[in-house]
């Protein structure tokens, strides 16, 4: 799971133009990264000029997923792998869009916060989407207590080996003291 770009773009009519974007093509081999960029970048502006009256959309191209959120003369675009989990992409974008909500269309600096700091941060998408999140700690949390289950199945059948083992010694400790009033008979009659 990789996440490659976000950006932030305003339409104009048939035109999109970038307020904001942030790009992480670390992992591509330097030879083919300009191609992965150009192909990102153009594949995203286009996305952003589509005329799709759906607020949310996804799209494959070659190895990259474009998931696009819009609202009114805004749209927001988030490229990663095949992998990245939808949910988290559309977190991430709400919260682009929100922050530029905010703003009033004027980011401060000219930069998105959220996107600058998102291509680090969100690389691992439970970072982003807060139902992986509970997911993830409700695993965790199945997890140990399915060991402290074990290990409590384990003490109990350590009692009972425990507990067969007394009564075992119980058992024998009452034919020796039968034993020993026996010989204690025989004894006292000689």
């Amino acid at each position: 799971m990789k996440l490659y770009a976000i950006y932030l773009f305003r339409t104009v009519g048939e035109k999109a133009t970038i307020v904001d974007s942030a790009k992480d093509f670390s992992d591509v081999g330097w030879m083919y990264r300009k191609n992965c960029v150009e192909i990102c970048d153009f594949a995203s502006t286009q996305l952003a000029q589509s005329k799709n009256p759906q607020q949310r959309v996804s799209a494959e191209e070659k190895d990259f997923l474009f998931h696009a959120f819009r609202k009114d003369n805004v749209c927001a675009v988030l490229v990663g792998t095949k992998d990245y989990p939808s949910r988290a992409a559309f977190s991430i974008l709400r919260e682009v869009m929100s922050e530029y909500d905010q703003c009033g269309g004027n980011l401060p600096d000219g930069k998105c916060k959220t996107i600058q700091r998102g291509i680090v941060e969100y690389q691992n998408p439970e970072k982003a989407d807060k139902m992986a999140q509970i997911h993830a700690n409700l695993d965790q949390t199945r997890e140990i207590m399915v060991t402290n289950l074990e290990k409590a199945i384990g003490r109990g059948e350590s009692l009972n080996e425990l507990a067969q083992k007394s009564e075992t010694i119980s058992a024998q400790s009452k034919m020796f003291a039968r034993e020993a009033s026996k010989l204690n008979s025989c004894c006292t009659i000689i």
